[in-house]
């Protein structure tokens, strides 16, 4: 292969990955393939920069897509093949800049409600993470309540503990190994939930 066509391959290559490894990212479980690192706090952090990067990369997928068709149709020869390509890698890029983009101005990071939306409390040497996930009037909002367990490499994995409907203020103790949730504004009674089989060493 001499030199102009490995240039035009690889040209090629790199603007098919500008469009791809964006869509594999968010398709995949979890921000960064699930990697988990520091705590949920952290990685929602990255997952709101993340968007800005994803949103960069697909833009220059669709530039290059425009201003190096010349390049990808010396690589892609039969019309045909370069009128599917054309077709798919421009319908990946628009929606992906779409739906980024909605997820971007969706994203709480730069909200004042970050912090009550992800929660860590540190109890009896336990790490408990309480995610908030509040729709507006799309629906009902809930607490999700997780055992935060510590792994190698700075990672970390969650095990579920509960859901509970929205408290505005609220706090966690534990009591004879039953995890409690005090809400001061509610004459509800208060959720209490046994931890005997939620452990991290399970």
């Amino acid at each position: 292969m001499d030199k102009i066509k490995q240039k035009n391959l690889t040209i090629t290559i790199c603007i098919i990955a500008l469009l791809i490894l964006p869509l594999i990212e968010t398709m995949s479980n979890g921000t960064l393939w699930g990697i988990n690192l520091i705590s949920p706090s952290f990685m929602a952090q990255v997952s709101g920069y993340l968007l800005i990067i994803k949103l960069v990369f697909v833009s220059l997928g669709l530039v290059g897509l425009a201003l190096k068709a010349q390049t990808i149709n010396a690589v892609i020869k039969a019309r045909y093949l370069r009128v599917m390509f054309y077709l798919c890698a421009g319908f990946i890029g628009i929606v992906q800049i779409v739906f980024i983009s909605l997820g971007a101005l969706l994203n709480p990071l730069f909200s004042s409600s970050v912090g009550y939306i992800h929660k860590q409390f540190n109890i009896e040497g336990r790490t408990f993470y309480v995610y908030t996930a509040d729709p507006g009037a799309m629906g009902r909002a809930y607490h999700y309540v997780y055992l935060q367990c510590p792994l190698a490499l700075s990672r970390y994995e969650l095990k579920t503990i509960a859901k509970v409907g929205w408290m505005k203020d609220y706090s966690l103790e534990i009591h004879n190994n039953n995890l409690t949730i005090h809400h001061s504004q509610s004459d509800k009674p208060i959720p209490s939930f046994d931890l005997t089989h939620i452990t991290c060493t399970n």
